[in-house]
């Protein structure tokens, strides 16, 4: 088996475990869980078998699930993770290579080597980035979705930004918007540009759903306010 989901299980709350022993799911390249409200166990050992092949992880609007880490995955690529209160680290990923993350404030370590090519992070809730937005986090871009606050704080309130700006200048290019407008962040020459949030129709407000298996899309705001890919 290589593709496992489940999908509105809306009266499912455990899945049962079968013990380490028992070798399970070896070859599973892809696991989603979507829109499973009640399900609070999670079986370690599916993961633990899957180690070795397991490519994708995709789970979102389970917030009972009692899944605090995904950790020492070596062929992971992919997480979709969102709506996961419990979930607090994500370490050990040598082969990830984008990172999607929706309402998960319980995150509080994330470990990774390596360059991503994209991180995509949105919480309309939050009052600061997380914590661990820090030096040792690197992607080619960064995605940011967050409330109006959020955003005037990361790029235009001198007083109360310096510290959010602080935990994100190292990315090279970033991209914060709050479903009205889009702000651009360049590394060199450092600058913060805003114009209409690019990803206003409707098709692309369907595809900012963060479970959806979608490309990240970017957008640069020439200085001009010329768009460009």
């Amino acid at each position: 088996m290589k593709l496992l989901s489940f999908e509105n299980m809306d009266s499912w709350e455990e899945w049962s475990s079968l013990g380490k022993d028992i070798p399970v799911m070896s070859q599973l390249e892809v696991l989603q869980i979507y829109a499973c409200p009640k399900l609070k166990s999670f079986p370690e050992e599916v993961l633990f078998h899957a180690a070795n092949s397991l490519k994708k992880i995709r789970i979102c609007k389970a917030p009972q699930l009692l899944l605090k880490k995904l950790h020492n995955l070596r062929f992971l690529e992919i997480i979709e993770i969102g709506n996961i209160p419990c979930l607090e680290k994500i370490s050990g990923l040598p082969a990830l290579q984008r990172l999607k993350i929706e309402d998960c404030p319980g995150i509080n370590l994330v470990e990774l080597t390596h360059t991503l090519e994209n991180i995509d992070w949105k919480d309309f809730s939050a009052d600061s980035l997380p914590m661990w937005f820090d030096d040792n986090i690197k992607a080619t871009y960064l995605r940011i979705s967050c409330k109006e606050e959020l955003v005037r704080k990361i790029g235009f309130n001198k007083e109360n930004g310096v510290h959010e700006c602080s935990q994100i200048q190292h990315f090279d290019n970033i991209t914060v918007w709050d479903e009205i407008e889009c702000f651009t962040y360049t590394k060199t020459p450092r600058s913060f540009t805003s114009g209409e949030d690019v990803s206003s129709s409707a098709d692309d407000k369907e595809d900012e759903r963060i479970c959806q298996d979608v490309d990240f899309v970017f957008y640069s705001l020439s200085l001009d306010g010329e768009k460009s890919d």
